[in-house]
């Protein structure tokens, strides 16, 4: 039986940094905090966060229904993180 990974809050969150920096690159240097509203702060826009969720729903090989990206259960890195694992957790 093939052994599932373990994820916690603070390593998907460490994932979705580094798909915001590796897909801006203005913000590669930038200390991005993880429990704000990134788009009331300037870092993304609403076309980043959809690009944001197509990239998670690909590498994890989740889907996401819409009531689930509710921009205040996604506002920030944090809950964001919370949510995914919570679909990982689902499929187990």
């Amino acid at each position: 039986m093939k052994k599932s990974k373990t994820y916690t809050v603070k390593k998907i969150t460490k994932i979705l940094l580094d798909i915001i920096k590796k897909n801006n690159k203005s913000l590669k240097k930038v200390r991005i905090p993880t429990s704000k509203p990134l788009h009331h702060l300037g870092y993304i826009d609403s076309f980043d966060i959809m690009n944001l969720i197509e990239i998670v729903q690909k590498n994890f090989a989740v889907k996401f229904k819409n009531y689930e990206l509710d921009i205040n259960k996604i506002s920030n890195l944090e809950k964001f993180s919370k949510i995914i694992i919570k679909k990982l957790n689902s499929r187990n």
